[in-house]
């Protein structure tokens, strides 16, 4: 069963990230800029975020692996090339784990600022 204040956190980081002006012109971008998610983690207002615990991934709509940008708040030797490629997908996930045991889960829709 999902705790309310639980669900309520993750939809609240997620609506943050998918919001954030900074991301958006990341994705656009294809630039695999995890700082930028993190950073709207962080000001997502959400109490008990703890960087040195945060995970964060593209996940490509094409089945592929994972490309893990940061593991326990410290940077993923990250290839660019790859990144580049997932970012110019239409459609990817980007996966954020706060670290905080809770197992929950929010999903968020968002888009680019591409000019489609």
């Amino acid at each position: 069963m999902v705790n309310g204040a639980d669900a309520f956190r993750q939809k609240q980081v997620a609506s943050t990230i998918a919001r954030s002006p900074l991301v958006k012109t990341a994705l656009y971008g294809r630039d695999a800029n995890w700082g930028r998610i993190l950073c709207a983690t962080g000001y997502s207002g959400v109490e008990g975020v703890v960087p040195e615990k945060t995970n964060v991934s593209f996940i490509p709509t094409d089945g592929s692996k994972e490309l893990k940008l940061l593991v326990n708040g410290e940077p993923e030797n990250v290839d660019e090339t790859r990144a580049s490629e997932i970012l110019a997908m239409e459609d990817l996930e980007i996966s954020v784990s706060l670290g905080t045991g809770a197992g929950q889960e929010a999903v968020y829709y968002t888009c680019d600022f591409s000019h489609e």
